[in-house]
Protein backbone atom coordinates (compact mmCIF):
# COMPACT_ATOMS: atom_id res chain seq x y z
CA UNK A 1 0.00 0.00 0.00
CA UNK A 2 1.40 3.09 -0.74
CA UNK A 3 2.12 6.58 1.03
CA UNK A 4 -0.06 9.66 0.95
CA UNK A 5 1.88 12.21 -1.59
CA UNK A 6 1.73 15.54 0.79
CA UNK A 7 3.28 18.81 -0.13
CA UNK A 8 3.87 21.63 2.34
CA UNK A 9 3.96 25.30 0.70
CA UNK A 10 4.92 28.20 3.25
CA UNK A 11 7.30 31.24 3.02
CA UNK A 12 8.08 30.99 6.70
CA UNK A 13 11.40 28.22 5.91
CA UNK A 14 11.21 27.56 10.13
CA UNK A 15 7.78 26.47 10.04
CA UNK A 16 8.00 24.35 7.05
CA UNK A 17 11.46 22.80 8.51
CA UNK A 18 9.98 22.08 11.53
CA UNK A 19 6.69 20.68 10.58
CA UNK A 20 8.65 18.46 7.85
CA UNK A 21 10.83 16.75 10.65
CA UNK A 22 7.70 16.66 12.51
CA UNK A 23 6.21 14.73 10.31
CA UNK A 24 8.65 12.42 9.27
CA UNK A 25 10.08 11.79 12.71
CA UNK A 26 6.25 10.49 13.50
CA UNK A 27 4.47 9.95 10.32
CA UNK A 28 7.03 8.63 8.15
CA UNK A 29 5.19 5.55 7.49
CA UNK A 30 1.86 7.74 6.18
CA UNK A 31 3.31 10.71 4.38
CA UNK A 32 5.77 10.85 1.18
CA UNK A 33 6.51 14.68 1.64
CA UNK A 34 7.54 17.28 -0.64
CA UNK A 35 8.11 21.62 0.82
CA UNK A 36 8.43 24.40 -0.76
CA UNK A 37 8.99 28.22 0.63
CA UNK A 38 9.04 30.27 -2.69
CA UNK A 39 6.00 30.54 -5.00
CA UNK A 40 8.16 29.99 -8.20
CA UNK A 41 9.27 26.51 -7.26
CA UNK A 42 5.84 25.60 -6.37
CA UNK A 43 4.43 26.32 -9.44
CA UNK A 44 7.15 24.85 -11.37
CA UNK A 45 6.73 21.46 -9.54
CA UNK A 46 2.82 21.85 -10.17
CA UNK A 47 3.11 22.47 -13.71
CA UNK A 48 5.37 19.47 -14.13
CA UNK A 49 4.51 16.88 -11.85
CA UNK A 50 3.61 13.92 -13.65
CA UNK A 51 2.57 11.92 -9.99
CA UNK A 52 -1.13 13.49 -8.41
CA UNK A 53 -0.52 14.69 -5.20
CA UNK A 54 -2.70 13.84 -2.18
CA UNK A 55 -2.50 16.64 0.02
CA UNK A 56 -1.36 20.23 -0.84
CA UNK A 57 -0.74 22.55 2.31
CA UNK A 58 0.08 25.91 1.23
CA UNK A 59 -0.10 29.22 2.91
CA UNK A 60 -2.17 32.00 1.91
CA UNK A 61 0.71 33.84 0.63
CA UNK A 62 1.48 31.12 -1.64
CA UNK A 63 -1.99 30.27 -2.83
CA UNK A 64 -3.67 30.61 -5.66
CA UNK A 65 -7.24 30.38 -7.46
CA UNK A 66 -5.23 28.91 -10.59
CA UNK A 67 -3.74 25.92 -8.67
CA UNK A 68 -4.54 22.67 -11.10
CA UNK A 69 -7.70 20.98 -9.27
CA UNK A 70 -6.65 17.90 -11.49
CA UNK A 71 -2.84 17.88 -9.77
CA UNK A 72 -4.02 17.97 -6.52
CA UNK A 73 -6.71 15.62 -4.61
CA UNK A 74 -7.17 17.60 -1.63
CA UNK A 75 -5.93 21.31 -0.98
CA UNK A 76 -5.98 22.93 3.02
CA UNK A 77 -4.63 26.71 2.95
CA UNK A 78 -2.64 26.75 6.05
CA UNK A 79 -3.83 29.80 8.52
CA UNK A 80 -1.89 31.76 10.78
CA UNK A 81 -4.93 33.13 12.58
CA UNK A 82 -8.28 32.27 12.55
CA UNK A 83 -10.01 32.68 9.02
CA UNK A 84 -13.08 31.61 7.68
CA UNK A 85 -13.47 27.79 7.28
CA UNK A 86 -13.38 27.82 3.62
CA UNK A 87 -11.64 30.34 1.15
CA UNK A 88 -12.59 29.75 -2.48
CA UNK A 89 -14.57 26.62 -1.46
CA UNK A 90 -10.64 25.46 -0.19
CA UNK A 91 -10.55 24.14 3.58
CA UNK A 92 -8.84 26.13 6.20
CA UNK A 93 -6.49 24.91 8.81
CA UNK A 94 -4.70 26.62 11.47
CA UNK A 95 -1.01 26.16 10.58
CA UNK A 96 -0.10 27.18 14.89
CA UNK A 97 -1.47 24.11 16.77
CA UNK A 98 -0.15 20.74 17.96
CA UNK A 99 2.01 18.75 15.51
CA UNK A 100 -0.68 15.25 16.12
CA UNK A 101 -3.92 17.58 16.27
CA UNK A 102 -2.46 19.05 13.02
CA UNK A 103 -2.27 16.04 11.36
CA UNK A 104 -5.08 14.29 12.50
CA UNK A 105 -7.52 17.45 11.19
CA UNK A 106 -4.75 16.92 7.85
CA UNK A 107 -6.37 13.06 7.42
CA UNK A 108 -9.98 14.56 8.73
CA UNK A 109 -10.45 16.58 5.78
CA UNK A 110 -9.13 14.40 3.25
CA UNK A 111 -10.80 11.55 3.94
CA UNK A 112 -13.87 13.57 4.12
CA UNK A 113 -12.98 15.14 0.60
CA UNK A 114 -12.03 11.58 -1.46
CA UNK A 115 -15.09 8.91 -0.21
CA UNK A 116 -13.79 5.66 -2.36
CA UNK A 117 -10.95 3.62 -1.18
CA UNK A 118 -7.56 5.39 -0.25
CA UNK A 119 -4.63 3.03 -0.67
CA UNK A 120 -2.28 3.67 2.50
CA UNK A 121 0.72 2.00 3.82
CA UNK A 122 0.61 0.43 7.07
CA UNK A 123 2.47 -0.30 9.84
CA UNK A 124 4.95 -3.23 10.45
CA UNK A 125 3.84 -4.35 13.87
CA UNK A 126 1.92 -7.54 14.80
CA UNK A 127 -0.89 -6.01 16.49
CA UNK A 128 -2.32 -7.86 19.61
CA UNK A 129 -6.08 -7.86 20.86
CA UNK A 130 -6.19 -8.05 24.48
CA UNK A 131 -9.48 -8.02 25.54
CA UNK A 132 -10.23 -6.78 29.45
CA UNK A 133 -13.57 -8.47 30.82
CA UNK A 134 -15.17 -9.02 33.92
CA UNK A 135 -18.86 -10.79 34.88
CA UNK A 136 -18.55 -8.71 38.18
CA UNK A 137 -19.59 -4.82 38.37
CA UNK A 138 -16.63 -2.98 40.49
CA UNK A 139 -13.87 -5.28 39.87
CA UNK A 140 -11.86 -2.98 38.73
CA UNK A 141 -11.80 -3.74 35.11
CA UNK A 142 -11.27 -0.41 33.83
CA UNK A 143 -9.00 0.73 36.03
CA UNK A 144 -6.89 -2.44 35.42
CA UNK A 145 -7.22 -1.88 31.15
CA UNK A 146 -6.35 1.63 31.47
CA UNK A 147 -3.32 0.38 33.73
CA UNK A 148 -2.05 -1.92 31.53
CA UNK A 149 -2.31 0.30 28.79
CA UNK A 150 0.00 2.98 30.27
CA UNK A 151 2.81 0.06 32.20
CA UNK A 152 2.98 -1.40 28.12
CA UNK A 153 3.09 2.09 26.68
CA UNK A 154 6.03 2.80 29.55
CA UNK A 155 8.11 -0.51 28.45
CA UNK A 156 8.04 1.34 25.05
CA UNK A 157 5.14 -0.48 23.40
CA UNK A 158 2.65 1.42 20.98
CA UNK A 159 -0.79 1.10 22.63
CA UNK A 160 -4.18 1.52 21.89
CA UNK A 161 -6.62 1.48 25.10
CA UNK A 162 -10.22 0.64 23.05
CA UNK A 163 -13.35 1.51 25.72
CA UNK A 164 -15.97 -0.57 23.93
CA UNK A 165 -18.34 0.10 27.20
CA UNK A 166 -21.48 1.37 27.17
CA UNK A 167 -20.62 4.18 29.87
CA UNK A 168 -17.36 5.32 29.65
CA UNK A 169 -15.14 7.08 32.07
CA UNK A 170 -11.97 7.31 29.95
CA UNK A 171 -11.63 11.05 30.48
CA UNK A 172 -11.03 10.26 34.49
CA UNK A 173 -7.65 8.96 33.21
CA UNK A 174 -6.65 10.84 29.99
CA UNK A 175 -7.57 14.54 29.30
CA UNK A 176 -7.68 15.32 25.62
CA UNK A 177 -9.69 18.35 23.44
CA UNK A 178 -10.53 16.89 19.94
CA UNK A 179 -13.56 17.59 17.27
CA UNK A 180 -13.56 13.73 16.80
CA UNK A 181 -14.48 10.60 18.85
CA UNK A 182 -15.59 7.59 19.10
CA UNK A 183 -19.22 8.52 17.61
CA UNK A 184 -17.33 9.31 14.48
CA UNK A 185 -15.56 5.50 14.15
CA UNK A 186 -19.36 4.10 14.57
CA UNK A 187 -20.66 6.52 11.97
CA UNK A 188 -18.24 5.12 9.72
CA UNK A 189 -18.43 1.81 10.80
CA UNK A 190 -22.37 0.92 10.41
CA UNK A 191 -21.58 3.11 7.02
CA UNK A 192 -18.80 0.33 5.71
CA UNK A 193 -16.44 3.38 4.79
CA UNK A 194 -13.77 2.42 3.00
CA UNK A 195 -10.82 4.17 4.96
CA UNK A 196 -11.21 3.33 8.51
CA UNK A 197 -7.69 3.05 9.42
CA UNK A 198 -7.61 6.69 8.31
CA UNK A 199 -10.32 7.76 10.00
CA UNK A 200 -8.85 5.67 13.03
CA UNK A 201 -6.31 8.05 12.86
CA UNK A 202 -8.36 11.56 12.25
CA UNK A 203 -10.20 10.62 15.65
CA UNK A 204 -7.87 9.20 17.94
CA UNK A 205 -6.07 10.74 20.66
CA UNK A 206 -2.69 10.52 22.54
CA UNK A 207 -2.22 11.01 25.84
CA UNK A 208 1.14 13.29 26.31
CA UNK A 209 2.26 11.89 29.93
CA UNK A 210 1.80 7.97 29.07
CA UNK A 211 1.86 7.94 25.23
CA UNK A 212 -1.04 5.53 24.95
CA UNK A 213 -3.59 6.78 22.44
CA UNK A 214 -7.71 6.34 23.04
CA UNK A 215 -10.82 7.18 21.43
CA UNK A 216 -13.37 10.36 23.51
CA UNK A 217 -16.36 8.59 24.63
CA UNK A 218 -19.22 8.52 22.36
CA UNK A 219 -22.05 11.75 22.36
CA UNK A 220 -24.55 8.70 23.40
CA UNK A 221 -24.99 5.38 25.24
CA UNK A 222 -27.30 4.46 22.78
CA UNK A 223 -25.39 4.47 19.99
CA UNK A 224 -23.10 1.45 21.53
CA UNK A 225 -26.47 -0.17 22.01
CA UNK A 226 -26.73 0.21 17.59
CA UNK A 227 -23.73 -1.43 17.05
CA UNK A 228 -23.50 -5.30 15.26
CA UNK A 229 -21.36 -7.15 16.39
CA UNK A 230 -19.78 -7.85 12.88
CA UNK A 231 -18.92 -3.90 12.98
CA UNK A 232 -17.33 -4.59 16.59
CA UNK A 233 -15.18 -7.22 15.03
CA UNK A 234 -14.22 -5.01 11.61
CA UNK A 235 -13.11 -2.41 14.03
CA UNK A 236 -10.45 -4.81 15.74
CA UNK A 237 -9.38 -6.19 12.46
CA UNK A 238 -8.64 -2.58 10.97
CA UNK A 239 -6.81 -2.08 13.83
CA UNK A 240 -4.57 -5.51 13.15
CA UNK A 241 -4.76 -4.01 9.29
CA UNK A 242 -3.06 -0.59 10.24
CA UNK A 243 -0.03 -2.65 11.78
CA UNK A 244 0.79 0.74 13.94
CA UNK A 245 0.48 -1.19 17.42
CA UNK A 246 1.94 -3.44 19.60
CA UNK A 247 -0.96 -3.95 21.71
CA UNK A 248 -4.64 -2.93 21.65
CA UNK A 249 -5.96 -3.46 25.26
CA UNK A 250 -10.05 -3.67 24.77
CA UNK A 251 -11.89 -2.71 27.85
CA UNK A 252 -15.10 -4.77 27.60
CA UNK A 253 -18.88 -4.24 29.05
CA UNK A 254 -20.10 -6.73 31.87
CA UNK A 255 -22.56 -8.10 29.78
CA UNK A 256 -21.79 -11.60 28.34
CA UNK A 257 -23.88 -10.61 25.38
CA UNK A 258 -23.34 -10.99 21.16
CA UNK A 259 -21.58 -8.26 20.99
CA UNK A 260 -19.23 -9.36 23.80
CA UNK A 261 -19.04 -12.87 22.56
CA UNK A 262 -18.09 -11.28 19.15
CA UNK A 263 -15.61 -9.74 20.46
CA UNK A 264 -13.82 -12.57 21.98
CA UNK A 265 -13.52 -14.18 19.53
CA UNK A 266 -11.24 -11.76 17.44
CA UNK A 267 -9.40 -11.19 20.64
CA UNK A 268 -5.68 -12.92 20.95
CA UNK A 269 -5.56 -13.02 24.45
CA UNK A 270 -8.30 -11.98 27.13
CA UNK A 271 -7.97 -10.82 30.76
CA UNK A 272 -11.07 -12.06 33.17
CA UNK A 273 -11.16 -10.58 36.42
CA UNK A 274 -12.22 -11.84 39.58
CA UNK A 275 -12.92 -10.89 42.47
CA UNK A 276 -13.51 -11.94 46.06
CA UNK A 277 -17.17 -12.88 47.87
CA UNK A 278 -20.47 -15.01 47.65
CA UNK A 279 -21.74 -13.08 45.06
CA UNK A 280 -18.78 -12.56 42.64
CA UNK A 281 -18.18 -15.97 42.71
CA UNK A 282 -21.46 -16.82 42.02
CA UNK A 283 -21.23 -14.76 38.91
CA UNK A 284 -17.74 -16.03 37.88
CA UNK A 285 -19.58 -19.67 38.30
CA UNK A 286 -22.54 -18.55 35.79
CA UNK A 287 -20.20 -17.35 33.49
CA UNK A 288 -18.18 -20.51 33.43
CA UNK A 289 -21.04 -21.89 32.72
CA UNK A 290 -22.08 -19.64 29.57
CA UNK A 291 -18.10 -20.39 28.38
CA UNK A 292 -18.69 -24.11 28.66
CA UNK A 293 -22.33 -24.20 26.93
CA UNK A 294 -20.56 -21.66 23.61
CA UNK A 295 -17.39 -24.57 23.54
CA UNK A 296 -19.63 -27.41 23.59
CA UNK A 297 -22.05 -25.61 21.15
CA UNK A 298 -20.34 -23.59 18.90
CA UNK A 299 -17.05 -24.70 19.29
CA UNK A 300 -15.77 -21.79 20.67
CA UNK A 301 -12.99 -22.24 23.35
CA UNK A 302 -12.47 -18.86 24.68
CA UNK A 303 -11.24 -20.50 27.76
CA UNK A 304 -8.10 -21.52 25.85
CA UNK A 305 -7.00 -17.91 25.71
CA UNK A 306 -8.04 -16.54 28.85
CA UNK A 307 -5.78 -15.52 31.94
CA UNK A 308 -7.81 -15.07 35.36
CA UNK A 309 -6.78 -12.22 37.58
CA UNK A 310 -8.01 -11.69 40.75
CA UNK A 311 -8.58 -7.94 41.69
CA UNK A 312 -8.88 -5.83 45.18
CA UNK A 313 -7.08 -9.03 47.06
CA UNK A 314 -6.96 -8.77 50.49
CA UNK A 315 -4.64 -11.21 52.54
CA UNK A 316 -7.32 -12.55 55.13
CA UNK A 317 -9.34 -14.04 51.90
CA UNK A 318 -6.46 -14.78 49.59
CA UNK A 319 -7.30 -18.63 49.70
CA UNK A 320 -10.57 -17.38 48.12
CA UNK A 321 -11.63 -18.18 44.14
CA UNK A 322 -8.60 -20.74 43.84
CA UNK A 323 -9.99 -22.05 40.49
CA UNK A 324 -12.75 -21.02 38.02
CA UNK A 325 -13.80 -23.74 36.19
CA UNK A 326 -13.74 -27.47 35.88
CA UNK A 327 -10.81 -27.45 33.57
CA UNK A 328 -8.66 -26.88 36.00
CA UNK A 329 -8.30 -23.18 35.09
CA UNK A 330 -6.00 -21.14 37.80
CA UNK A 331 -6.21 -17.83 38.88
CA UNK A 332 -2.56 -16.59 37.62
CA UNK A 333 -2.34 -13.02 39.35
CA UNK A 334 -3.32 -11.82 42.25
CA UNK A 335 -3.66 -7.95 42.41
CA UNK A 336 -3.44 -6.38 45.96
CA UNK A 337 -6.03 -4.03 47.00
CA UNK A 338 -4.91 -0.70 47.16
CA UNK A 339 -7.02 2.30 47.69
CA UNK A 340 -5.82 5.05 45.39
CA UNK A 341 -4.41 3.48 42.41
CA UNK A 342 -3.77 6.63 40.66
CA UNK A 343 -2.98 10.45 40.84
CA UNK A 344 -3.37 13.30 38.83
CA UNK A 345 -1.05 15.53 38.08
CA UNK A 346 -2.33 18.86 36.08
CA UNK A 347 -4.42 17.45 33.23
CA UNK A 348 -2.94 13.69 33.51
CA UNK A 349 -3.15 10.41 35.29
CA UNK A 350 -0.38 8.52 36.57
CA UNK A 351 -0.80 5.09 37.92
CA UNK A 352 1.33 4.25 41.14
CA UNK A 353 3.99 1.81 39.59
CA UNK A 354 5.67 1.43 42.61
CA UNK A 355 2.60 0.05 44.99
CA UNK A 356 2.55 -3.64 45.62
CA UNK A 357 -0.53 -3.39 42.91
CA UNK A 358 1.68 -1.65 39.99
CA UNK A 359 4.17 -4.18 40.60
CA UNK A 360 1.89 -7.16 40.04
CA UNK A 361 0.04 -5.23 37.28
CA UNK A 362 3.36 -4.36 35.68
CA UNK A 363 4.16 -8.46 35.92
CA UNK A 364 0.72 -8.93 34.05
CA UNK A 365 1.73 -6.32 31.04
CA UNK A 366 4.53 -8.47 30.59
CA UNK A 367 2.66 -11.60 30.14
CA UNK A 368 0.94 -9.96 27.44
CA UNK A 369 3.46 -8.00 25.83
CA UNK A 370 6.35 -10.33 24.73
CA UNK A 371 10.47 -9.42 25.66
CA UNK A 372 10.75 -8.73 21.82
CA UNK A 373 7.91 -6.64 21.84
CA UNK A 374 9.44 -4.23 24.51
CA UNK A 375 12.84 -4.15 23.12
CA UNK A 376 12.13 -3.02 19.82
CA UNK A 377 9.77 -0.06 21.64
CA UNK A 378 12.66 1.17 23.29
CA UNK A 379 14.58 0.86 20.12
CA UNK A 380 11.77 3.73 18.10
Amino acid sequence: MAKLNLVIADTDESYVEGLYNFIMGHYANRFHVRSYTKKSCLYNFLSQNVDQIDILLVSLDLYSAAIPQDTVKTLIILSAGKLALQIDERDCINKYQHGDKLIKNIIQIFTDRNQGAIPVAAGNKQTKIVGVYSPIGGAGKTTLAVGLSMISAGMGSSVFYLNLENIHSTQTFFKCEHNQNLSNILYHLKEKNKNMILKIEACRCIDEANGVHYFLPPDSVGEMDDMLPEDLQELLRQFKIMGEYHVVFVDMSSSFDRRNIAIMEVCDDIIVIAAQGNAEQMKMNAFKQELDIISRKYDMHFADKMTFVLNKCREKRIDAMQHINDKDKHIEIRLPFHEALTTSKQISCYMDTDSAFGQSLNRLARMKITDETIAKGRKK
